[in-house]
């Protein structure tokens, strides 16, 4: 073997040892709990918590096995979570289970789950929540904009439904911090999702007589995003995460190289149903609705308060989702500083 390939060997070498010390190295944040740890999602935090684990020790449930493991330690819904949350002194729960597939269950487990707050040490709840909760307006939402009131659509009544059940929680527990993540749709190059399933689409469906702001998170951001308001210290309340610089839905055919079609609104539904029933696609009409009626969002709260800003903004998400670009990060690679995460072992001292 010539000497370029035995330094090539090497190097290699030490980039794995330096990520399994990252993995195994002694932590004192908090003990988490990741509902949903298999979705696509869920694989994405685990995979930016095996190049740097914050938190002391980290389990994982979902109804499938995960393909990626991690420092996460799984276990399937049929173990009872009282006793899992009990006995693995869980202090942050982080929940990525609402699916358009799985709404009831996951709405069935929140309300199971927000009953067993009051009897364990859980401090904080992250939820990963959705923009099109808000009324809509005129000017961009902030996290003091109205909330929507119930509607049709089977989805966004979950979210809406989730929310009340925390904020509820709250007002039992006043030690519970409970922050939802409202953020627009996430893509991923897997393409996993049925926002992902509708932009694959041969044509960009839009409203007549309109051209609707929209913006989109990378998947990368948003787990870093999940990550950190689970890791911060003293944060409640909603916070608001999408990809900067709001584009119209035509800019977004535009960068995707495709046509728009404009379908007069009382034919969106028979349509995705066509399409369905043609196996085109499976995505529901709640789905096309949600580019269709969602305004902008302000995320001055993340960047400026939290000081956190997406990597992507709503146009490079595009570029990478359309190239199915992979950004290769650094085994060293680590997630910000928190030089105040020594106050939430006092918080949890003092709730001992």
């Amino acid at each position: 073997m010539s000497c370029s390939k035995l330094c090539a060997q090497h190097l290699r070498n030490l980039k794995t040892i330096a990520i399994v010390r990252l993995m195994n190295s002694p932590s004192t944040g908090p003990n988490l709990l990741i509902l949903g740890v298999s979705s696509s999602l869920g694989q994405t935090v685990v995979s930016h918590l095996q190049r740097h684990n914050p938190f002391n020790r980290i389990v994982g449930i979902d109804r499938r096995a995960p393909r990626l493991l991690g420092p996460v330690q799984f276990c399937t819904p049929s173990v009872d979570l009282g006793s899992l949350i009990i006995s693995n002194a869980i202090q942050v729960i982080m929940q990525l289970t609402f699916e358009e597939g799985s709404v009831r269950e996951s709405l069935q487990e929140t309300q199971k789950l927000v009953q067993l707050l009051p009897k364990t040490k859980v401090q904080r709840v992250v939820f990963l929540s959705t923009s099109r909760v808000y009324a809509p307006s005129e000017v961009p939402a902030t996290e003091l904009s109205p909330l929507r009131n119930p509607c049709k659509a089977h989805l966004l009544n979950a979210y809406l439904q989730a929310e009340q059940l925390y904020q509820n929680a709250v007002q039992a527990c006043p030690q519970l911090e409970f922050v939802p993540i409202r953020a627009c749709p996430i893509l991923n190059v897997n393409r996993e999702r049925p926002i992902d399933e509708l932009l694959d689409m041969p044509w960009i469906i839009a409203p007549r007589k309109a051209d609707p702001l929209v913006q989109f998170l990378h998947e990368d951001d948003a787990a870093h995003i999940l990550i950190t308001a689970a890791r911060l210290p003293e944060l409640s309340g909603p916070i608001n995460a999408a990809g900067e610089e709001p584009i119209p839905l035509s800019t977004v055919a535009g960068i995707l190289q495709k046509p728009l079609i404009h379908p007069f609104p009382f034919l969106a539904q028979p349509l995705c149903w066509l399409f369905q029933h043609l196996g085109v696609c499976h995505f529901s009409p709640e789905i096309l609705r949600s580019l269709w009626n969602v305004g902008p969002i302000s995320c001055d709260y993340l960047y400026q308060t939290i000081h956190l800003k997406p990597h992507y903004s709503t146009r490079q998400t595009l570029a990478v989702w359309r190239a199915r670009y992979v950004e290769k990060r650094h085994p060293n690679w680590r997630l910000p500083p928190t030089p105040t995460l020594e106050l939430y072992n006092a918080k949890s001292n003092d709730h001992d």
